[in-house]
């Protein structure tokens, strides 16, 4: 077999490659890198509209700890993040709500019922992640705990028969080594 390459065969894959940069396969050493991805997180909740701004950091601890979660996997406001923040009581302006966030398109809604159910009603397609609250399957975002279907996730505050056993398996898959926990529980009068 011949080791020499012929010049047709050079043209042929310069030409080939050439290509495939003008397609989009690569980048020319001088073009401007691809610009940063940003992440848009959705935040939608049933509260009053007077907190309809993100509060500021050390405000809240929950929007603080989502913060610092996304933080630690590299997002961080400003940069790669941008949360969109939307607080209402009224039921049909949670539903505008939720669409103007489809709209937008966020990647992902962090919602507390009925705020879920809202966001439920103008998008299958992207993950609505449940912040507290009740029972997902009483007001109807998943079909059941074990298997919810759908694009409804996250671990309720509440549920009627308690989820005590299945975040315990969610512990011990976060922390293998662990052997013994104690549970502090408040019973709330029915």
């Amino acid at each position: 077999m011949n080791a020499e390459i012929t010049r047709r065969q050079f043209v042929r894959g310069a030409g080939a490659a050439g290509l495939g940069l003008v397609a989009g396969c690569g980048r020319l050493p001088w073009q401007a890198p691809e610009p940063a991805r940003i992440v848009r997180v959705g935040y939608l909740l049933n509260r009053p509209p007077e907190s309809a701004t993100l509060p500021e950091p050390g405000t809240e601890a929950t929007f603080d700890a989502l913060r610092e979660g996304l933080r630690e996997y590299g997002y961080i406001e400003g940069q790669n993040l941008s949360i969109e923040y939307r607080a209402t009581l009224e039921g049909e302006r949670l539903r505008e709500y939720a669409a103007e966030l489809v709209r937008l398109p966020v990647n992902v809604i962090i919602a507390s019922p009925p705020a879920a159910v809202a966001a439920r009603q103008v998008t299958e397609t992207i993950p609505i992640v449940l912040a507290g609250g009740g029972d997902p399957v009483a007001v109807g975002l998943v079909e059941s705990l074990a298997r919810p279907g759908g694009n409804v996730t996250g671990i309720p505050a509440e549920v009627r028969g308690g989820l005590q056993g299945k975040r315990l398996e969610l512990l011990k898959l976060a922390a293998p080594g662990l052997s013994r926990v104690g549970v502090l529980q408040a019973v709330l009068p029915p």
